[in-house]
C-alpha cells in the first residue's frame, strides 16, 4: 500500500520522534531506497503503528550501535 502522507507530515512525525529520543531530524540525512523484507518482518514492523518506518530506522540504528564494526553517531 503506498504511503499517502505528505513530506511535511512525515517530517513532522519524524521531528516528534526525534525530539522524544534526543535527536534532531535532518531532511537531507534520509535517503529513499528499495529494500526487500520477508512478509512476516514487514507485518511486524507495520504493526508498530503509522510511524513504522521511523521505528524501523531506530531499530536498525540501535542494532548497528551494538553490532557494527563502525561506530554509529
Amino acid at each position: 500500500m503506498p504511503d499517502t502522507r505528505t513530506a511535511a507530515s512525515t517530517r513532522s512525525e519524524a521531528d516528534m520522534y526525534a525530539a522524544l529520543h534526543g535527536r534532531t531530524y535532518q531532511e537531507t540525512s534520509a535517503e529513499h531506497i528499495e529494500l526487500s523484507l520477508d512478509s512476516d518482518i514487514l507485518d511486524a514492523l507495520r504493526a508498530t503503528g503509522k510511524d513504522w518506518e521511523i521505528h524501523f530506522n531506530a531499530i536498525l540504528r540501535e542494532w548497528l550501535r551494538s553490532n557494527a564494526p563502525v561506530v554509529m553517531a
